[in-house]
């Protein structure tokens, strides 16, 4: 057995078989895994205009932007991340993370994306952009997500009223 060190500092062990497919299949993981592990970087993504009043910081997710699995939100301290979050076996949750724990709110199928619409509906849609989740505060157009540096996750009116949060507290 081969110990092999990559740049990520991840050590990965690989089992040289005398089956050259083995190996060729082997060295696609590690390379698809080292790919994985250097893109999971926070990305939101405008699939429409946000509404104007929304402050459109890193801590925020406004109307018509999403983030994809392994992608979160991250709180203006850096300390909390919202987002779909993957198991082994494809076991995914809608979760908080803070204090180096996850708070669980829902589950999410693999590949979902966290999506807040425009009507304010914050939704979990799947790989075919079906909708398996939602917060349920749709008719509220410009509402936007804010996660905070305390732990919860908070979605405001375009006003800046509360209308639904996870109530995951430090």
């Amino acid at each position: 057995m081969a110990r092999l060190r990559f740049m990520v500092g991840q050590k990965l062990d690989v089992s040289f078989a005398r089956d050259r497919r083995r190996v060729v299949l082997s060295l696609s993981v590690i390379i698809a895994c080292c790919v994985l592990s250097l893109t999971a970087v926070e990305t939101r993504t405008d699939i429409g205009t946000p509404h104007p009043t929304c402050p459109d910081l890193d801590s925020q997710l406004c109307a018509n932007e999403y983030v994809d699995v392994p992608d979160y939100v991250y709180s203006d301290d850096s300390e909390v991340r919202f987002g779909v979050t993957c198991f082994g076996g494809g076991t995914c949750y809608v979760t908080v993370f803070f204090d180096g724990q996850y708070q669980y709110f829902s589950g999410a199928p693999s590949g979902a994306r966290l999506y807040m619409q425009g009507d304010g509906n914050l939704t979990v849609l799947d790989s075919s952009f079906d909708p398996v989740w939602s917060s349920g505060t749709d008719g509220n157009s410009g509402a936007w997500v804010n996660v905070q540096n305390d732990g919860n996750v908070v979605i405001y009116t375009a006003g800046g009223t509360p209308i639904w949060s996870t109530n995951t507290f430090r």
